[in-house]
């Protein structure tokens, strides 16, 4: 994250890094097939999700990839979004959340791979809260 944004912004925090994981056969928390690449905030807390990006360049050109967000609501955690993007066609920096995005407890997003190559690619991503 920028210092000028942390310096405007001096609530704002986050967090940068990258996830492997088998995106094509694996599971994610959900049962889903795929796999977790980031869980943002903690049980038992209000946060404003300001961004979360994604960057997919490692994955297989062609691969159709599916992004899920899940958030608790009521204590179920729930799919609250999903999109698809294809590798190599649409971008790949994905700017999955954009804006204030209030939650309650923790977001937590699976990815994943319509390809066999990509089962022990990289994904990095970015996040940003208030």
């Amino acid at each position: 994250m920028s210092l000028l944004i942390k310096n405007i912004i001096p609530r704002l925090s986050g967090n940068k890094g990258a996830t492997t994981a088998n995106w094509y056969a694996g599971m994610g928390t959900s049962g889903e097939t795929g796999g977790d690449v980031i869980t943002i905030g903690n049980s038992n807390t209000y946060k404003k999700v300001q961004g979360l990006w994604l960057n997919i360049e490692n994955l297989v050109t062609g691969a159709v990839v599916t992004v899920r967000l899940y958030h608790l609501i009521n204590d179920i955690e729930t799919k609250v979004h999903q999109q698809s993007f294809i590798r190599g066609t649409d971008p790949n920096g994905l700017w999955m959340v954009s804006g204030a995005m209030a939650i309650s407890g923790v977001l937590r997003c699976e990815l994943q791979s319509d390809k066999p190559g990509d089962i022990s690619k990289s994904i990095a991503w970015e996040w940003a809260i208030e």
